[in-house]
């Protein structure tokens, strides 16, 4: 990978996450590696149902969307 690419996005993905104050929201917690571009979300409880997780994380990543 093109490391001026992987250094731009990591710092993209770092900034958005420090100015869209996601880290702060309670009920899931950002389980990526710092240094990654990708972003993963897990839920701090789970539904208790793997589909229904799935689908309120799918939810969420799409709202997220609209504000970054």
């Amino acid at each position: 990978m093109n490391c001026s690419l992987f250094c731009f996005l990591r710092t993209l993905i770092r900034d958005t996450l420090a100015t869209s104050g996601l880290s702060n929201i309670t009920g899931f917690t950002i389980a990526s590696n710092p240094e990654s571009p990708i972003v993963y979300l897990r839920l701090e409880k789970s539904t208790g149902s793997t589909k229904d997780d799935l689908r309120l994380l799918e939810n969420i990543a799409h709202l997220i969307r609209f504000f970054i």
